[in-house]
């Protein structure tokens, strides 16, 4: 399993992120639309960057993301 980490999306005045974590790339777009919850061309704009991508196996280090809300 990997985190795929979307820095800077669904942004309006102030980016956000959108973290999915998944075994591939693919499967973790499927996840984020999902977790969005409708159809958005913001969303699909942003799943065309390429994502931060994490190991989440065993002895990986330790991340974290924080990000404000905001409009």
């Amino acid at each position: 399993m990997k985190l795929y980490v979307w820095e800077g999306a669904l942004a309006a005045y102030y980016g956000g992120l959108v973290v999915a974590l998944a075994p591939d790339l693919r499967q973790a777009k499927i996840a984020a639309r999902k977790a969005y919850g409708y159809k958005s061309a913001d969303l699909e704009s942003d799943l065309k960057q390429r994502p931060k991508i994490y190991p989440a196996t065993p002895g990986a280090p330790a991340v974290a993301f924080t990000c404000n809300g905001g409009d």
